[in-house]
Formats: structure tokens, sequence, C-alpha cells
């Protein structure tokens, strides 16, 4: 009886919540600080930035007598490969100070640095490395001038927001360190959800302001690191298709997306500008409002305790993090297909003429950003025929023939002649259809628990269908179909016409399995403590975002090649070759010209241009593309991964020195030999 009445008392329960509340938070804080340096988040990678270091030699020198120091530790050379003229380091730790030991002789050898910190490049000359000073203790200490900012404390500290956007996401997607808080959270939880009636804590304001602090959550982590340079595709989309100086009908130009995206593109660029962070605040206020947009489907369709937690698991999801910090049409594709939902879902409940056209709108609209969206509004109008009665579904059929129709001029004129009838473009190959690999990686953290987990939640989420909630049901089932058809459909279409699947394609997938998640483990168990129990454990497994390799095989595929390092690269490694009357050449991709004004600061007008398509153009056509620019020296991007083969190839035709980039891709020089 004693114990009983203690553990009724209203101060007692209070003190063991606000216990566990503090020792919570207290080992949250502590873990951060005991394991910053451990943390690895896919996109943001650590609280620091990796330093790269790419030191050359003249005269064959192979650099024995060259050590260099990380806050005072020496740092071993790593070759690329056995013959690069350029010896490579690398280091992850917080750094203070970089320097080097060496004997006069190989210190005259040295002919270039080149430095990597995350968004900075540094590149010095032999004349910039004679101007090196000499301490009295022999050492030669790299200029102060290599830091990530100015005012940081480490040379590659990455600043006070980059830690806590890290600190934060780290508990979802390293959360094996978080063991103890965690439990003391489930605690708290527990001690809460059974003795509401004694703790007040006025959760209300926070309560009614929900997704506001959601919505704020998503957009910070959406604008973290957000101003790195333009990748291909981003800088295609910033300048042949969708640049302010661009002629119009560039728009209607690429076989693989519809125009919609290049000309909001275009018009907020000539409004805003076209830096990479002002380009990219239009796609993460696309992203930003899909965390509202979710919310609002799923309470309007639910309730609002799922629609909550579906919203915060969009917002906090890498892949649709970096759909937003991309300059491309994936983020505007995922907000339409959830207005489409919202639009679908009131047809089907009340059938308003204004529905219909809202939803005729909005499907006009995807049909124009991206042929993933049709896929989405055919599993829509599948969905519908089976909800709506006849004259209904007459009117759904008008809407999507509307939609249809104005997809014909840029199908016409574009994705039949130069997508579905040319073989050059989109020519995947088929072993980048692994669907169910990709299925089951999207979705779970590659760890059996949370697995098991999901299949008990949906048979009990299956027994409250049959029983229960048709509310539940419909939104249930809707997310389910949506995902599981865009899956279906465009592996029958690259089975039976072409292949059309990229893995990042399936980011539109992303806000309904996160609605899925949301519904199978936020309502279908009625026990508090099972409820919450099995929460904590999606956590700690890292389920609620989705971490493992589904989308994006590694940091080499997230952040592919950027033509900006090759740019600065050429620009400050070809003057000696340039000295020697020797005629240079840069490699780029497609849209050269564009490029080149994009990064003018970096182009040398005496160095002349190659266009060439890596994933197309054969080592034979790109030999053959090398010879008939005349020149000796060429600069080129090779992605790490395909290195090898190429060095096979190329390797006994010309004298290549290869050095490694902040995002794995490799500048390349290759000179051709005598």
């Amino acid at each position: 009886m004693f114990l009983k009445s203690v553990f009724q008392n209203k101060i007692f329960i209070n003190i063991l919540f606000f216990l566990a509340v503090f020792l919570s938070a207290f080992s949250f804080l502590f873990t951060f600080f005991l394991h910053n340096n451990d943390f690895l988040i896919p996109l943001f990678e650590k609280v620091n930035a990796p330093l790269k270091i790419n030191v050359e030699f003249l005269n064959n020198e192979k650099g024995q007598n060259f050590h260099l120091f990380a806050n005072g530790y020496e740092v071993f050379k790593n070759r690329i490969y056995e013959n690069n003229s350029y010896i490579f380091y690398q280091m992850e730790d917080d750094i203070k100070t970089v320097y080097f030991k060496t004997d006069d002789k190989t210190f005259k050898n040295l002919d270039n640095i080149v430095i990597n910190l995350n968004n900075n490049f540094y590149y010095y000359s032999k004349k910039d490395i004679e101007k090196f000073t000499k301490t009295k203790t022999g050492q030669y200490i790299l200029p102060f001038d290599i830091k990530y900012t100015k005012s940081s404390a480490f040379m590659n500290d990455k600043g006070l927001f980059h830690k806590l956007c890290i600190y934060f996401l780290s508990i979802f997607y390293n959360s094996n360190f978080y063991v103890f808080p965690l439990l003391m959270f489930f605690a708290a939880v527990l001690i809460y959800q059974n003795n509401k009636e004694k703790i007040n804590l006025g959760f209300n304001l926070f309560k009614n302001n929900a997704i506001l602090w959601v919505l704020i959550i998503g957009l910070l982590l959406r604008l973290q690191d957000n101003s790195i340079p333009f990748w291909g595709d981003e800088l295609y989309s910033a300048t042949y298709a969708g640049g302010v100086n661009s002629p119009f009908i560039k728009t209607f130009q690429d076989p693989g997306n519809p125009p919609l995206f290049f000309i909001l593109a275009k018009i907020w660029q000539a409004v805003f500008g076209s830096s990479e962070p002002i380009c990219r605040l239009l796609t993460t206020i696309f992203s930003v409002s899909s965390i509202y947009l979710i919310w609002f489907f799923v309470k309007n369709n639910f309730n609002k305790n799922a629609a909550l937690l579906a919203a915060f698991i969009f917002s906090i999801n890498i892949y649709s993090i970096h759909s937003a910090q991309e300059f491309r049409a994936y983020s505007l594709g995922i907000m339409l297909s959830l207005i489409s939902a919202y639009f679908l879902f009131e047809i089907i409940k009340n059938k308003q003429n204004k529905n219909f056209v809202f939803y005729s709108i909005t499907a006009i609209l995807m049909a124009n950003t991206h042929y993933f969206q049709i896929l989405i509004l055919f599993a829509n109008f599948i969905f519908a025929m089976f909800k709506l009665e006849n004259k209904s579904k007459l009117k759904f059929l008008y809407a999507n023939l509307i939609a249809a129709i104005s997809f014909l001029p840029y199908f016409l004129l574009t994705a039949l002649n130069k997508g579905l009838l040319d073989s050059t473009f989109n020519d995947l190959p088929f072993y980048d259809l692994k669907m169910m690999g990709i299925m089951v990686n999207l979705i779970f953290s590659n760890k059996i628990i949370p697995i098991l987990l999901t299949i008990i939640a949906l048979l009990f989420l299956f027994k409250k269908f049959i029983t229960e909630d048709e509310k539940l049901k419909n939104v249930y089932l809707y997310s389910f179909w949506i995902v599981f058809s865009i899956f279906l459909f465009s592996y029958l279409f690259s089975l039976m016409v072409r292949p059309i699947i990229r893995s990042y394609y399936f980011v539109f997938t992303i806000p309904f399995i996160s609605i899925l998640i949301a519904l199978g483990f936020f309502v279908s168990f009625k026990n508090k403590i099972l409820k919450w129990a099995v929460i904590l454990i999606l956590i700690y497994s890292g389920v609620f975002c989705f971490s493992g390799k589904g989308l994006y095989a590694d940091k080499n595929d997230l952040l592919v090649i950027r033509a900006e390092e090759a740019y600065k690269y050429s620009f400050f490694d070809s003057n000696k070759y340039l000295n020697q009357n020797k005629k240079v050449a840069l490699v780029m991709f497609d849209n050269i010209n564009e490029y080149k004004e994009y990064y003018k600061k970096h182009y040398n007008e005496k160095i002349k241009l190659v266009k060439f398509r890596f994933a197309y153009d054969s080592n034979e056509s790109f030999e053959q593309k090398l010879v008939n620019s005349g020149a000796e020296v060429f600069y080129s991007m090779v992605h790490l991964m395909r290195l090898g083969e190429f060095l096979e190839y190329f390797g006994k035709k010309f004298d290549i020195s290869a050095i490694i980039t902040d995002k794995n891709v490799v500048l390349i020089r290759m000179i051709k030999n005598k």
C-alpha cells in the first residue's frame, strides 16, 4: 500500500519525470560532445570538412623526404595509382595546423599543392610555394587563408549551424550512440503518458503550433550547406534550359524533363539572381511546402497526430533534403504529387466540380514536370476508377485528358524524337533496375528488427482496416498504391519499351512512404507502452529517416561531378603549359559555352573546350575528340569509380596525373606522350 501510494503521489511522479528528462537531455549533450567526430550523416557528412591535400613534384621526385603533419602528427601519403605524379593526403578530424617538413632539394622540386576544404579550393603554384617561410624548427606552415571560414577556430570547421544540424540528425542516423539518452527519453514519455493529469508542462503552446516547429526544422536542414557549386545537371537547369539569357525554346529541348521547372527557373533567376544558394532556395520552398502538404493531407483525411509524424519523418529524411538542395524538378514534382493526392481525395469525398478543375490544373503541371509524374497520374486514375461512380469517372477522365493534351507539344517536339526514338538518350543499362534492392534499402536500414516490426505493424493495421476505420484504410491503401505503382510501372515500361529508371527518380515516393510509416507505427498499436517501444526502436534503427543506401549508393553517387573544380584546376595549373606555348584543352560535358559563362571567373580564354558525354561516348570516340582538338595538354573530370577503366585505356598513350577533390571527383591532367 505504501509503495502504491508513493507511485501515485503527484510530487514523486513529477520528480521521477523531470529526473528522466534531465538525464535524457544531459546524456544527449554529453554523447554529442563525446562522439561529435564520429557522426557521419549522408549528404552532410561529418561535423568538420575533410581536408584533402594533393602534392606534386618536379623531375620525377617521389617525395620520400616530404613529410606532412596535421596537429603535430604525421599524415601518411596515399597515391591514387602507381604512376600518378600527385601524392594524396586526407584528414578527417579537427585540424588546427597543417605544415610540412622537407630538405632543401625536395623543397625546390615542389611543383604545386592543391588543397580542398569542402567548398573551398586552393592552388599553390611553384611561385607561391617559393614564398613559404621556414620556421626555426624546420616547418613550412601552410598559409593561414586556408580556412573554411575566416573566423573558424579550426582550419576545417564548418561552423556552429552545421554542427547543430549534424547533432540533430545524428539522433536518427547515428542513433547507436544514443542508447542511454533514448532509454531515458522513453522512460519520461511513459511516465507522462500515464500521469498527464499530474504533470503540468504547458505543452499547448507546442501542440497548437507543432507543424510550425516541424516546418522550421525542415527549412533549417534544407538551408544548411546549400551553397556548394552546381553539378552538371544543375548547371544545365541554371544555364542552357533555364538560364535568363537562354532562348525560351530550350525549355522544351530536354528529352528527359518537360519544361515547367525550367520555365520557373528562368523566371526565378530573372527576379532573384542565379547564385547557387539563391537558385536552390526555389527548390527549398517547394520541399518545405511539401512538409506542410503532407501534414494537411493526412490531417484532412485521417487525424492530426499521424499527420504531424508523417510531416516530421519527411522533414528529416535525407533524400527529401537532398532534392530540396538540388536545382532540379524533383522537389517540385513531390509538391505537385501531394497536391494531386489532396484534390483526388476531395473528389472522392464530395465530387464538386471545382475539385475536378483543380485536379486537372495540377495534372497539367505534373505532366509537364517529370515523366515519373505521369506514372503517378496513371496510378491516381486507376485508384479513382475503383472509388468513383460512373458520372464522376467520366469527369475524372476528362480532367486527365486535358493534362494529356497539355503534354502533347513537349511529347511530339522533344520526348518522342529525342527520348523514346533516340537510342543515345537515357541509354540505361538494365542492371540499374534493381527494384527490390532499391525498395528494401529505401524503407529499411538493412536491419532485421525494423523489418520484423513493420510486418507486425502491418498485420495489426490490416486487422484494423477490416473492422474499423475507413479513413485510415483509404489513406493507407492510396499511399501504398502510389509507392508500389511507381516501382511497378517504371519497371514494366523499362522491360517492355526502354529503360527509364534512375534510382533517384524514386524520390517521388518519399512523402508516401513517410505517410505509410506514420500510419503504421502511430495508430496501429492500442497499447501505449508497445506503441512507444516501437517508435523508440525505430528511432534507434534509423527507419524514420530511411538511412539505408536506397536512392544513392554512397557519397560518390549523391554528389557526383561539379564543374567548378575542373575550371579552377585548369585555370591555375595550365599557366605553366601555356607559358611553354603548348595548346591546352578543357574537357567538359554538354553546354560548355553556358557553363563557361557561369564560371567565367575561372575560365582562361586561351584554353580550348572539348565537348564530351562521358556516359555515352566510348573511349575510342573520346580519344578521337582529343585528337581533333589539336591540343597537347588536357584537363578533365573522371568519377572515382571509373578511374581504373580510364587509366587502363589511356595510360599508355598519355602521361596522366590526378587529384581528388572534396566530392571524390578526380580531376586529371593528360599530356600526350612524345
